[in-house]
């Protein structure tokens, strides 16, 4: 593992441990406690029918399916493998100069931000939850090429952010790209979530990941939502059949339910 990993990886904790894998508790990582919802683990075995042809390439049917499930144009949405893809393609996709990173934060954005080259400031904050970063951004930090990473809820603290501040942040820097995730959204109220904006503002992102509150880590699924040219941009960043057969299974047994 890299030394920004953020944990996971039970084999190497159970090394160090001395003990087999099974006996492990992962407390490094925040997943479902009771495992993955019986809907999920049935869609999985059904499957297997899928495994030989090649998906999807680009995910349409799940984009479509998405649209209904939330009521927002298809061509907003972009699936990967996690969302752990899209936070890495986003830097290359958007041809980031710089970003901006209130820390302590997912390790994963620093991360995919040096590997694309990306300078990145970090801000340390204590009061995480309560932090609305657009008065600390110099006309520099503002200019094309620039983005700002913030997870709502927040990662590690758990706090939500002030949702009305930072929407109009948003607004008020129009040339910062807001990349925001909600990746632990489906914990809080709904009411907190920026996913409909992100339809509608040209510098917002919103990311989703079905790995914490389905329990599904191993699968891999997540999506962003983003408005339609630039969601354009992202999924031309990616590969082909970036989203398995099981994953797209998996996110598909989700949006057949009910909107929440």
């Amino acid at each position: 593992m890299n030394s920004f990993s953020h944990g996971g990886d039970l084999k190497s904790l159970a090394a160090d441990a001395g003990r087999p894998e099974r006996e492990i508790l992962d407390f490094s990582v925040n997943l479902r406690p009771e495992g993955m919802p019986e809907f999920i683990a049935s869609a999985l075995w059904k499957a297997m029918d899928a495994a030989v042809p090649y998906p999807s390439p680009d995910m349409a049917e799940l984009r479509e399916l998405a649209a209904v499930h939330y009521g927002l144009p298809s061509g907003c949405f972009t699936f990967g493998n996690g969302a752990n893809e899209l936070i890495h393609a986003l830097p290359r996709a958007l041809e980031l100069k710089q970003a901006v990173i209130p820390e302590p934060a997912f390790s994963e954005y620093r991360l995919a931000c040096l590997r694309h080259g990306t300078d990145v400031l970090s801000i340390r904050t204590e009061e995480r939850n309560s932090f609305i970063p657009s008065p600390l951004l110099t006309a520099e930090q503002a200019a094309g090429g620039s983005a700002i990473f913030l997870a709502n809820p927040c990662n590690p603290s758990g706090g939500l952010l002030d949702v009305p501040a930072l929407r109009q942040a948003v607004r008020d820097r129009p040339g910062v790209i807001w990349i925001i995730d909600e990746s632990f959204i489906d914990y809080a109220d709904g009411t907190e979530s920026l996913l409909r904006d992100a339809a509608l503002l040209p510098n917002l992102v919103v990311l989703r990941s079905l790995t914490k509150f389905y329990g599904i880590a191993g699968v891999r699924c997540g999506f962003s939502v983003c408005a339609a040219p630039l969601a354009e941009r992202l999924r031309q960043s990616l590969p082909a059949w970036n989203v398995n057969a099981f994953a797209a299974a998996a996110a598909r047994a989700v949006l057949e339910q009910p909107p929440s």
